[in-house]
């Protein structure tokens, strides 16, 4: 299991453009806007895209795969209703902000590991095949 937090500077964070950093099951994606900064596990509850790979527009995250956008404050899906990310506590302290990783993977309940980050990655570039 990887670090049980991420901690980085908001100034490092570009505004409305997902991040993904190291952490957890499936990574982490972390949003800086005027509003604050909101971290998920970097997977789509729908198909599992790296939603670091989509776009933040009007406070929405949309991922790269199907279009689904979800609202980048609170992680509720706009398109569908019944789906949604399950946010990860964010700290602030002045210019540091530490997100908190998930020691589970959020989706299925198994404890996280490098392995299943790994098979993501590979389960992302056969999609981009396809």
């Amino acid at each position: 299991m990887g670090d049980p937090y991420i901690e980085l500077d908001a100034d490092d964070l570009p505004l409305d453009r997902p991040v993904r950093r190291p952490g957890g099951d499936a990574g982490i994606v972390i949003i800086r806007t005027d509003r604050g900064v909101f971290a998920y596990e970097d997977r789509c509850p729908h198909a599992g895209w790296r939603l670091s790979s989509g776009d933040v527009r009007d406070g929405r995250l949309e991922c790269p795969g199907h279009g689904w956008e979800f609202a980048v404050d609170t992680g509720a899906c706009t398109d569908v209703p019944g789906y949604a990310l399950c946010p990860l506590r964010v700290l602030s302290a002045g210019a540091r902000v530490r997100v908190e990783c998930p020691a589970t993977d959020m989706k299925t309940g198994i404890e996280t590991g490098k392995a299943r980050e790994e098979e993501i990655a590979e389960e992302d570039a056969a999609k981009i095949k396809r």
